[in-house]
């Protein structure tokens, strides 16, 4: 068995994720892109486009590790025999894929363990503007400069995103949601964790709101990297993320900020602190 250096998975993550764009900009061209395959391991429908880019990502992979372990929404668990664990989203907003409209995302992260505390290193790519964010240990960049969080600490000031899947929610927390929303001048909702939560970690989002309705480890575990690695506050102690494993079918809800300041403020409204 060996493990990835650091400066090999943040490649791979950077190849995997052009290659991944470059195979939804065929799709575009082709207009096959929301073509049914059938159903992922994750029970959700699998278009072309979902399978595009998940094998542009795994033909990435071939060409960095002998053997990895890979943990997809698409394709399940494939077991490896190096010390290398591959988590992918291949297609995170789907729905907006397949109509061409809206953003929608692929994320990857790259670990020597099966769990989230080893994760080396991480990114999502926004294919409806071919921006990347990516990093590793050392650094987080946005296409090829360096990201920074932003400041806000306003709660009206802020522009906040909202997980979609509000047919999830409980009454109560639909409630919170909507004190929440009326709080702030600039609510969102875009329909894809992976690319809103990575985007509080670069300052285009200031802080992104998931409750009770909840996210697969594929879904924010890459982005959730980038945003410790830059000093983001996010609701979930770090340590209980750390010991998560990468395969776990626990769903995570959380709150994502840019500032310890408005995340008090955020989980006042909310009633969670």
């Amino acid at each position: 068995m060996k493990q990835s250096s650091p400066s090999q998975a943040l490649e791979f993550v950077r190849d995997a994720l052009l290659s991944a764009n470059e195979s939804v900009r065929r799709g575009r061209r082709y207009g096959d892109a929301a073509q049914p395959i059938g159903r992922g391991a994750s029970g959700d429908m699998t278009y072309k486009v979902d399978k595009d880019a998940e094998d542009a990502v795994l033909a990435t992979a071939k060409r960095f590790f002998e053997s990895p372990n890979i943990i997809s929404e698409e394709r399940g668990i494939l077991k490896g025999g190096e010390d290398v664990w591959i988590l992918l989203d291949p297609i995170d907003g789907s729905s907006n894929a397949k109509r061409d409209t809206g953003p929608f995302s692929t994320a990857v992260c790259v670990s020597t363990e099966n769990r989230f505390g080893s994760v080396t290193a991480a990114g999502v790519i926004d294919h409806s503007s071919g921006r990347l964010i990516w990093g590793n240990s050392e650094c987080v960049y946005e296409n090829w400069g360096i990201a920074s969080r932003s400041n806000e600490k306003s709660i009206w000031k802020a522009l906040i995103s909202f997980d979609s899947k509000f047919y999830m929610l409980r009454e109560a927390s639909i409630t919170r949601i909507a004190t929440l929303m009326a709080k702030t001048k600039y609510p969102r909702v875009f329909s894809t964790a992976a690319l809103e939560t990575a985007y509080v970690a670069t300052g285009r989002i200031d802080a992104y709101v998931c409750l009770d309705g909840g996210l697969r480890t594929f879904d924010c575990m890459p982005s959730l990297f980038l945003l410790k690695k830059v000093g983001c506050e996010v609701s979930i102690p770090w340590k209980e993320l750390d010991e998560t494993r990468l395969d776990s079918s626990k769903r995570l809800s959380y709150v994502a900020a840019c500032t310890q300041p408005l995340m008090k403020q955020i989980l006042k409204i909310l009633g969670s602190g």
